[in-house]
């Protein structure tokens, strides 16, 4: 399952190729409903993450291809340029895959996945970092799929790739469990506007990207050269 690298494409003058940071992912960094994803709270970051978009293809059980991330960051890539630097959550729409649409696929389909796509985009001198997968509650929509989440984290915190691990800042105190105060009723699974600003901190910690919220440092005042220096003496006028 290798993702081909191909040409590096043209850095191009589209706007995005002024930001450092793009992030990618499924529907809890897009945002669900009205509530932005935590990347729309990091300044300066391109938020080019879309709902459904999973870490390994599948087709839906209409028969149509759900979005995939491969093809979700080739698509920026192709039309944008390469960032710096790019922030990955990717493996809550593979857990609602298998718990809606039966994709029964082996761990390794899923851990060879997030090899294959860091190894493609450092070919391409993108540095990569990945989200562990958030928390979710017992009650919700993927409830039953807890196992692979659990799995997939632990497989990640000792893959040394690169990771932003959040999970814990989202969870009920002594539990494993998503906080149900950061998340919707009735669905367990995305965050509202306080669990997305939570998230938010964390990676902005991690990642050393302000939120939108924080005040902006003025920049230093640039010395004035052409003003004399009062440690300097006054030689005078020149003589004649």
């Amino acid at each position: 399952m290798s993702v081909t690298a191909g040409p590096a494409p043209p850095i191009t003058t589209d706007w995005w190729s002024t930001a450092e940071w793009w992030a990618f992912g499924d529907s809890l960094f897009a945002g669900h409903s009205s509530v932005p994803g935590a990347p729309s709270h990091l300044r300066g970051v391109v938020n080019a993450a879309a709902g459904g978009t999973t870490l390994v293809p599948v087709t839906t059980s209409m028969g149509n291809p759900n979005g995939d991330l491969a093809g979700q960051i080739s698509a920026a890539i192709e039309r944008a340029g390469r960032p710096r630097h790019v922030i990955i959550s990717a493996g809550m729409a593979d857990l609602y895959a298998r718990q809606v649409w039966g994709a029964d696929l082996p761990l390794a389909s899923y851990t060879d996945r997030y090899v294959d796509i860091t190894q493609w985009l450092r070919h391409l001198g993108i540095d990569v970092h990945w989200m562990t997968i958030t928390p979710i509650t017992s009650w919700g929509i993927v409830g039953a799929q807890a196992w692979l989440q659990s799995a997939l984290n632990a497989w990640l915190r000792s893959s040394g790739l690169p990771l932003v691990d959040c999970e814990s800042s989202l969870q009920a105190p002594g539990s494993p469990w998503l906080d149900d105060s950061l998340t919707f009723a009735l669905d367990g699974v995305h965050l509202n506007e306080t669990g997305s600003l939570t998230y938010a901190r964390c990676i902005s910690a991690a990642i050393g990207v302000p939120l939108t919220t924080d005040p902006v440092e003025p920049d230093p005042p640039v010395p004035d050269t052409t003003a004399p220096d009062p440690s300097v003496p006054d030689p005078g006028p020149p003589g004649p």
